[in-house]
């Protein structure tokens, strides 16, 4: 049927555009989105454009070729941030500009190529929320002085990530509320066998836990919690 040819077709032209789109990261220069427009019209895959139809195949293919241009564009990031280990990882302006390049030869949106490159800055930036969070885990009392030596680290590496506000906020966030989960299950578990000063200990763990949280929330670095006090 017409469909079947439809299908056989892509299964091999779309195989063959990848690989020109891999072969974009090793000559940039010489790269364009006229280029890859050409070839999807020679190979007769539908424009990225097509998304706007409401036709059921062309919205698949639009999603295929979206999804091979951010795999292209991971692949850049893991890249430039597999050049060092992570806890020295450094995006610098040019970094940004190759990044900026490859975007508009691919002809992704700010949106997707942003998620992208969070997507793997946010999970370096948790090491060095982690390390900030652990801390209190263990002290009782803590003070400002304490509080402010600890998150300083977080604004240094919230630049080096050239990660926003919202984004290291809320990597911020989930490590808390994970320690808290964490936490809070072993009340449960504590509760259910029957241990009760165990679960005591657990609840005003909590207790201490959660005073230190609001203060660490309260001592972050304004690039990391914005310009208002967090809740």
């Amino acid at each position: 049927s017409k469909d079947d040819w439809r299908k056989r077709r892509q299964s091999v032209t779309l195989p063959v555009y990848e690989s020109k789109l891999r072969s974009v990261l090793d000559d940039m220069e010489s790269s364009s989105g006229e280029e890859l427009y050409r070839i999807r019209k020679f190979l007769s895959i539908s424009d990225l454009e097509a998304v706007g139809e409401l036709l059921h195949e062309t919205t698949i293919v639009f999603l295929t070729l979206l999804g091979l241009h951010l795999d292209v564009y991971s692949m850049l990031v893991d890249r430039i941030l597999g050049m060092t280990t992570r806890r020295l990882v450094v995006l610098t302006d040019e970094d940004m500009s190759r990044l900026d390049q490859l975007q508009g030869i691919l002809g992704l949106g700010q949106f997707e190529s942003e998620r992208a490159l969070v997507s793997k800055t946010a999970a370096i930036y948790r090491d060095t929320v982690q390390v900030a969070v652990d801390k209190l885990r263990s002290a009782e009392n803590i003070s400002l002085e304490e509080l402010k030596y600890i998150t300083s680290p977080l604004e240094d590496r919230q630049t080096d990530l050239r990660l926003s506000t919202i984004s290291a906020l809320n990597v911020v966030q989930d490590c808390l509320r994970r320690t808290f989960q964490d936490k809070l299950q072993s009340a449960f578990r504590s509760l259910r066998n029957g241990r009760e000063k165990e679960m005591v200990t657990d609840l005003r763990y909590m207790m201490m836990l959660n005073q230190n949280c609001r203060k660490f929330l309260e001592s972050l670095p304004v690039s990391v919690r914005g310009s208002k006090s967090v809740d």
